[in-house]
């Protein structure tokens, strides 16, 4: 009985949802800054090199991230929330230090 309910804790464990998803990831930031500057799938898809569904994608996981809407979509025009033209200067800051910190690390081999 003891081995029964260790398990289904263990399970219950590892099924709940996370509380907290994370932080942006550079590739997340990247696609934003590209999109908040062409406000055109299309376009920010090609320059990036990913498919529209693939960006559209990355863009909800950074609102899921970030918990606020980025982007007003339509079928006719994208645009930028009131939250995301805030998110701009800070988007562009962290890509440019992770840039920097990974320019100033000499590789291991």
């Amino acid at each position: 009985m003891e081995t029964t309910v260790m398990f289904r804790r263990t399970l219950e464990r590892r099924e709940a949802p996370r509380s907290d998803p994370g932080w942006p990831t550079p590739h997340e930031l990247r696609a934003f800054l590209v999109l908040a500057e062409e406000l055109h799938f299309g376009r920010a898809a090609s320059i990036l090199g990913v498919a529209q569904s693939s960006l559209s994608e990355l863009i909800r996981r950074l609102e899921a991230k970030v918990d606020a809407v980025l982007l007003d979509r339509t079928s006719r025009r994208v645009s930028l929330t009131p939250e995301g033209s805030r998110m701009l200067a800070p988007a562009r800051r962290v890509l440019t230090e992770l840039t920097a910190m990974r320019a100033g690390v000499r590789p291991l081999r």
